[in-house]
């Protein structure tokens, strides 16, 4: 969850176009019907208001500090209505697994199968500079064969 919340899988930032006047109850703004509004999902996960004068560093334990209402994971799945419809899968949660999700899956199948960062080519971060990946290489050793079971 911690990690997610720092690395937002998907689309850092949303962009909505108001479709009638409205008044945010949060901060009490207009908006007017036609206003494009960006939300800053990398910034709103490291909210210090929200997850603590420490926000933007990694701390796995952050969610025994976190009240109820916050999700571990912030707002990486976005909420309400338009919530990933691969959040339960993803965290592992309804889906029977028993683990810690699909990623927990790929993640464990790759290392099984000797998956490591290829040191003859380095990775680039995206040109957002939301701190994600737009190019990580990776190889496998040949001395490890992939297991049958990954295939």
């Amino acid at each position: 969850d911690e990690t997610l919340r720092l690395h937002i899988p998907g689309t850092p930032v949303l962009l909505r176009e108001a479709l009638a006047d409205v008044t945010l109850h949060v901060t009490g703004r207009d908006i007017t019907a036609g206003t494009v509004v960006g939300v800053d999902m990398t910034a709103a996960n490291r909210d210090p208001a929200v997850f603590g004068h420490d926000a933007d560093r990694y701390d796995p334990h952050r969610a025994d500090r976190l009240p109820e209402r916050v999700k571990q994971y912030g707002v990486a799945f976005g909420g309400g209505p338009h919530v990933c419809l691969g959040r339960s899968l993803v965290l592992g949660r309804t889906t029977g697994l028993g683990i810690d999700g699909m990623q927990y899956l790929v993640l464990r199948a790759l290392l099984d199968a000797g998956v490591e960062a290829d040191p003859g080519d380095a990775p680039r971060l995206a040109a957002s500079g939301q701190r994600h990946y737009a190019y990580f290489p990776v190889r496998f050793r040949a001395d490890d064969p992939i297991p049958a079971e990954a295939e």
